[in-house]
């Protein structure tokens, strides 16, 4: 739904982060002409600008709007996490 689109940094490196994400998933991967792109507060974020598939505009517009946000590398955990 959400990935890497451009202006990406790590440890003040430039990285291609689209281009990693479209090495990974290989044919499935979203073309980088059909993402519809937003932008992310500075220094927030890997990347300055990620992409949304381009089927989800309504969710595109209540982010640009201050109405949405995103929540990544979230899931179920695969086992129990202590503070230890």
């Amino acid at each position: 739904m959400i990935v890497p689109y451009s202006e990406c940094r790590v440890n003040n490196v430039n990285k291609d982060m689209y281009q990693e994400y479209s090495n990974e998933r290989g044919k499935i991967a979203l073309s980088h002409d059909v993402l519809l792109p937003i932008k992310v507060a500075k220094t927030t974020q890997v990347c300055e600008t990620f992409g949304i598939h381009p089927n989800l505009e309504y969710l595109k517009t209540l982010y640009d709007e201050n109405n949405l946000l995103f929540l990544a590398n979230t899931g179920v955990l695969t086992k129990p996490v202590t503070k230890e």
